[in-house]
Order: C-alpha cells, then structure tokens, then sequence
C-alpha cells in the first residue's frame, strides 16, 4: 500500500482505495471542531511549559543573550560555548553514514539479500538522510526532542523524509509516548495554488483526481493570526529572533504598478495547513476554518497469507524441486508517521530535556565574566587623566601609549 505525501512540494501522492476512507459519523464541521479544539489545547500546554526555554536555547546557539547579569559597560561578548557544544555532539553522534544488513526472519526467506541491502543505502542516499539525520539530533540536543516525518515519494518511488520544527509539532498532551497519543500533527505553510496541484490515486475511477477539496472557500478565510510571538511558525519565528522581521511583515512594503500594497494579495495566497493524524484517520484543515482532506490512515497493513515457492534438495536424487508453501505476514499498526528522538527522558513527561537547557546559566555567566575582563581592560588601557586648567588647551595631546613621556 502507498502512502501519502503531505508535505509543501509538488508531489504526486498514489493511495490505496482503502486510504479513502474515513469515519462517515462525524461532519467535517464536528470534526473541524475536534481539531482546532485538539490543536489548541496542545499548543497551549506546549507554550505555557517550553517555549520560553526553546526560545532561549535558539538565542543562545546563534549567539544572542538572554539573560544579561552585568549591564555596566561597553562591551558586548558572547562565547559561543552553546553552539560548540551542539556542533561537536552533531559531528560525533548524528554525522555517521549506517549501513543496513538484512538477515532471514524465517526458514523459508532466501539469504541473499544484497539487493535489498543495496536498495536501502540508496533510499538513504536518495531521501539525503544523512543531513535530516544531523538536523535531527540538532534538535534534540538543542531543546530535548527532534521530529521526523516519514511517507512515501510515489513521484520518485522511494520513501520520503522531513525534519519537523518542534515549534510547529504538536501532540496530545496527556501523552508520556508517541504510541500512547490520543492524536498528534504539525503545521506548514503553503500556497493555494500548490494544493491545487496536489493530485491522489482513485481506485475506483482508476484516474488521478484533485486531492484537496474546498480550495475555493479559502479566499473567504485568511490565515489567522494573532500577532503573538507564540503563534509563529518555526520559520517565522527564527527570522524575527535574528533579522527582527518575518517575510509577512516585509510583504506589506511591497507595492504594485498604482503603487498600493500588494499584502492583502500574498496573505490570502498564503495557506496555514494543520496535519492532523489519529489511528485512524488523516485531516488536514486550512487556516483554522476548512477541512481540505479526510483520510482513513494509511500507516498499517492488515494480516495476510502469502504462497511462496520454496527450494527443497533431495540428497537421495540429488535432485532440486520447488514446493509451495504458505507464509503468514503479521498485521502491522496502525502508527503515526512520526519518529521523535528524545534527549534525556523524563517517564512522565513527553517532551525531553536538551542539553543546552542545563547550561543556559552557565553560559549567561560565563559571558558576563568575558565582558566585566573586557571592560576592566579597557578602563585599565585608557586611564583617566588630571590635568592643570592653565594647560586645558593641550589636552587633545595626552594619549595612552606605550613609553609615552610628558613634559
């Protein structure tokens, strides 16, 4: 079974018949409701217990204070302990290139398995895991927790990978794992015109079709937004915390041929997307006020029995015949298409703890110090000077410098 790509490139996404469907007893108004309540509820919690230590974690790594404890002088240092010690467990932990060997899980599998071997590295290589991998464990050591989305590229036939901002993640609350979430999904910016062209497999009609629905209702329904530091996405937000503007605000400059500003254009064009992913169905919802999408999820396969022939030796005849011979493959799921790494685990406690979180202190400190030596230098360098108020005239002649003699 296929399974779905969801995310901002233009993709061709191939679902079974059985993808399609979707739980008839609810409206897509009550289930609306559902998601935006669920969405809210977990954005809160994410916001009221780590935005502001994530927050201070992304200042520190990019070299930005936070919590200044020595304002009496002019110097301005920052050490960049944090990002040395991001980097350096990256480099050791998260830059490897692993290899895959596949071994037989029963007597009636072959042992060959290069192939299949092979066909996984250049998955790998294909899907660039290796640089999501690192952006993967950046995020854990940075703020506790890193979040992967896994589908299937059915354009490029392969699976298809995508690093998740923490901040634009969101997870049922009551959760201490990522299996015993009652639902989960994240967010993403896009465009009108690029759902449009978003196409999905029916097997009924045996055709291509639209995958989106209500595309139309969106110019009624801009993306919301509160103005709030908290309601950013991910990308928004590290654009104001290190260039102090988001692309929204510099699109309000813009102007066309009358000279008047083309924002009103570019933020309905602008689509906020919620992937909303249960057990047992995918809803995605567009600017809070739509649901685009329903789907039954595609993340499980159902038992099922397979005739395999088998190669059976007689020494006696040395003779080689195939027998058939009937294999049962387990049922898989349903799971979510997240992979979380967590950092140093709390069992009561979804989200982990990074390693910048414990030294945020420390290197607050340690950047005071830098800056108390620096200024301290400097007033010892550039003494003050007591002159005579006959000789004011000549002050522009008193320097600091080495051997300097004044008659």
């Amino acid at each position: 079974m296929a399974k779905k790509k969801t995310d901002k490139e233009d993709v061709i996404s191939v679902n079974s018949q059985a993808t399609k469907k979707k739980d008839n007893s609810i409206s897509d108004s009550d289930m609306l409701a559902r998601c935006i309540t669920d969405y809210t509820l977990a954005e809160d919690y994410k916001k009221k217990n780590y935005f502001q230590t994530w927050k201070d974690c992304y200042m520190l790594y990019n070299n930005k204070r936070v919590h200044k404890g020595y304002n009496g002088g002019m110097a301005d240092v920052f050490i960049p302990e944090v990002f040395t010690i991001v980097e350096s467990i990256v480099a050791n932990v998260g830059a490897a290139n692993p290899t895959f060997d596949y071994v037989r899980s029963s007597p009636e599998q072959e042992d060959q398995v290069d192939v299949l071997n092979k066909l996984t590295d250049y998955w790998w290589d294909k899907s660039r895991l290796s640089l999501k991998t690192q952006s993967w464990t950046r995020d854990s050591i940075l703020y506790g927790m890193g979040v992967m989305f896994g589908a299937w590229d059915s354009k490029k036939n392969c699976p298809a990978f995508k690093n998740i901002p923490l901040w634009d993640f969101f997870i049922d609350p009551s959760a201490t794992t990522l299996e015993d979430a009652g639902y989960c999904g994240h967010r993403y910016l896009t465009s009108i015109s690029n759902l449009k062209r978003q196409m999905i497999y029916d097997a009924k009609s045996g055709k291509y079709v639209e995958k989106y629905k209500g595309l139309d209702q969106l110019s009624k329904h801009e993306r919301p937004s509160t103005g709030q530091e908290e309601d950013l996405t991910d990308k928004e937000l590290k654009e104001t915390v290190l260039g102090g503007s988001t692309i929204q605000k510099l699109q309000c400059d813009l102007k066309d041929s009358n000279g008047e500003s083309t924002a009103s254009d570019r933020q309905q064009e602008q689509v906020e997307v919620i992937y909303y992913c249960t057990y047992d169905e995918i809803i995605e919802v567009a600017n809070r006020q739509v649901v685009i999408y329903r789907g039954e999820n595609p993340y499980h396969k159902k038992a099922e029995t397979k005739t395999i022939p088998v190669e059976r030796y007689d020494e006696a005849t040395d003779d080689t015949t195939y027998q058939d011979v009937e294999q049962e493959r387990p049922a898989i799921g349903p799971f979510y298409p997240y992979a979380t790494l967590r950092n140093y685990i709390d069992p009561s406690l979804f989200y982990g703890t990074g390693d910048i979180e414990r030294v945020i202190g420390h290197q607050e400190r340690i950047n005071d110090i830098a800056n108390m030596e620096q200024d301290n230098l400097a007033y010892m360098i550039n003494s003050t000077w007591i002159i005579d108020p006959s000789q004011a005239h000549l002050k522009n002649k008193i320097k600091s410098k080495p051997g300097l003699v004044i008659v």
